[in-house]
């Protein structure tokens, strides 16, 4: 539903005193937009977690009548940012830090017009997941070093890939036990096998869907029902996968694809 609401906000001046009119303010997260609560919050769902472009959501909102120009839009969301953000990360940051698992990725992006810094300079998104939460941080460089004392006080487990970085960070960090990524593990045995040439790499992607069967079949059971299945089931295809990875060491040439994916999950072994 779509409508207007008319705030009728009468102006209070005392006879006794000299203090200016008195107002009361608007019950609007952003006071001077013409965006009502519901429909900023319809906004920031729908960009955030739905993907829709603001020129998108400007169209659709058209159609019911509204004129919310996109310029309009992301001068609410900046101020919005700029009112909340910090409070929202810092929120965000401290349920993250309380969970007992944590997701860690980081992707490159380019910055328009920072400053010192050329527009074609590569610079990091660093990508958390975890405790019911997904937020991002923004960094200069690849290094991993801003992870010591953001992750000082977190106990658990965290997930990320092959990196080498991590494994220095959470050497320094003996309440955190590091985990492997078993999709990007699974990856290199599929560029292997897509390649054409090893079709030895076979074994490893049956086991692997073997094993995605069973999370698929066990998701919606308790933890230590999981747990549990995972120990009776998935525990002696990890086995086997082992096996097949001890046997091929040797015997792969190390640059080939097949070869790389057998070091990497070796490498990889105590994480998986």
């Amino acid at each position: 539903q779509v409508k207007v609401n008319k705030y009728i906000r009468p102006k209070y001046t005392c006879s006794i005193c000299d203090k200016p009119p008195q107002q009361k303010e608007l019950p609007h997260i952003l006071p001077h937009s013409i965006a009502d609560n519901g429909l900023f919050a319809y906004i920031l769902t729908a960009k955030f977690c739905d993907a829709l472009p603001f020129h998108r959501l400007e169209s659709i909102l058209e159609r019911y009548g509204i004129e919310y120009p996109r310029a309009n839009m992301s001068n609410n969301l900046i101020q919005f940012h700029e009112k909340y953000g910090e409070r929202m990360m810092g929120l965000m940051e401290e349920r993250f830090l309380q969970g007992r698992l944590g997701h860690i990725d980081e992707t490159t992006c380019l910055v328009m017009n920072e400053e010192g810094r050329p527009n074609k300079t590569k610079s990091y998104m660093w990508a958390f997941l975890g405790n019911g939460v997904v937020f991002y941080q923004y960094h200069e460089t690849r290094q991993a070093l801003f992870l010591n004392e953001f992750l000082k006080n977190f106990k658990g487990n965290i997930l990320t890939d092959g990196y080498p970085a991590y494994d220095q960070v959470f050497k320094l960090l003996p309440d955190i036990i590091p985990a492997g990524c078993n999709a990007h593990n699974r990856r290199y045995f599929l560029d292997a096998y897509d390649e054409g040439k090893h079709k030895v790499a076979e074994e490893p992607i049956l086991i692997y869907r073997e094993l995605y069967k069973i999370e698929s079949e066990i998701k919606d059971l308790s933890p230590e029902e999981r747990l549990k299945s995972r120990q009776e089931l998935s525990r002696p295809l990890m086995e086997r996968f082992f096996a097949y990875l001890k046997e091929k060491e040797s015997r792969v040439t190390p640059k080939s694809l097949l070869g790389n994916a057998v070091h990497y999950a070796l490498n990889q072994w105590p994480k998986l």
